[in-house]
């Protein structure tokens, strides 16, 4: 029997688990009712701007068809390619598209999950997609399976005040009183995000693989700071998890209390 869960629980080697909340069908519908919203309204405005134009003629309708078609079948996967698997509706609502194994979306995964979107629409209206998001464990229409890929909420914000004197980071590569990095922006980061790569820090070195764990967690943070072509050196993915760790200290410490 098929055990429904509503989280992503990704089980690494090291016995360290990271959890993602799977979005549900009312959330995945508000946000493409929204994309579509959008997808609609650009629809419109191209409309208006070619009445009159050029379709009278054979040439201003092909051009025409061609726009619009090009514009509805690479809205999602431009966006979700882009925006490290969101579209405007599912940033809206706090969805993001990840791998399975948690890790960001790479490319075959972005164009696999999108084409497949047209087997999912038929016969209208997501009708075989959300047919398969209530018979999956996972909510996954037919593209998420065929791809690899779930959707998520994004955490929401939470202070660290509350852990202010009770979570401390080990540090190995990076001294404390070194700059952060212009580039390193921790506004998208949260509470869980913080206890997660805090945990891993102070763990590592009794990890056996702590730098394939450092690597998959670097990328899983990298991708939510809009970071996901960063390349990292040997200890690279170490450094990146320490500069954040660090750059989410300095933010609590100037927060009142």
């Amino acid at each position: 029997m098929t055990n429904f869960n509503n989280h992503l629980s990704i089980e690494t080697p090291e016995n360290l688990t990271l959890e993602a909340p799977i979005a549900g069908y009312g959330s995945r519908c508000y946000a493409a009712i929204l994309d579509y919203l959008i997808i609609g309204g650009v629809v419109l405005l191209v409309s208006l701007f070619w009445r009159g134009r050029l379709l009278g003629s054979t040439l201003g309708v092909a051009v025409y068809v061609g726009v619009i078609f090009i514009f509805i079948t690479f809205y999602h996967l431009l966006f979700e390619m882009f925006w490290n698997g969101q579209s405007p509706g599912k940033r809206w609502v706090g969805l993001r598209v990840v791998r399975t194994n948690g890790l960001p979306l790479n490319a075959a995964a972005v164009v696999v999950r999108n084409f497949i979107r047209l087997l999912d629409f038929l016969p209208f209206a997501y009708g075989i997609g959300l047919l398969a998001m209530f018979a999956t464990a996972k909510s996954q229409r037919l593209g998420d399976l065929a791809a690899g890929t779930i959707v998520v909420y994004e955490q929401s914000s939470v202070t660290l005040a509350s852990i202010r004197d009770s979570v401390h980071v080990r540090y190995i590569y990076f001294n404390r009183t070194n700059p952060i990095p212009h580039y390193i922006d921790v506004s998208t980061l949260t509470y869980e995000d913080f206890k997660t790569i805090a945990d891993f820090l102070n763990r590592r070195i009794t990890l056996r693989n702590s730098d394939q764990l450092a690597y998959m967690l670097a990328g899983r943070y990298a991708a939510k700071m809009n970071l996901s072509n960063m390349q990292y050196s040997a200890n690279g993915a170490h450094i990146f998890l320490e500069q954040v760790a660090r750059a989410l200290e300095l933010r609590e410490s100037e927060r009142p209390s």
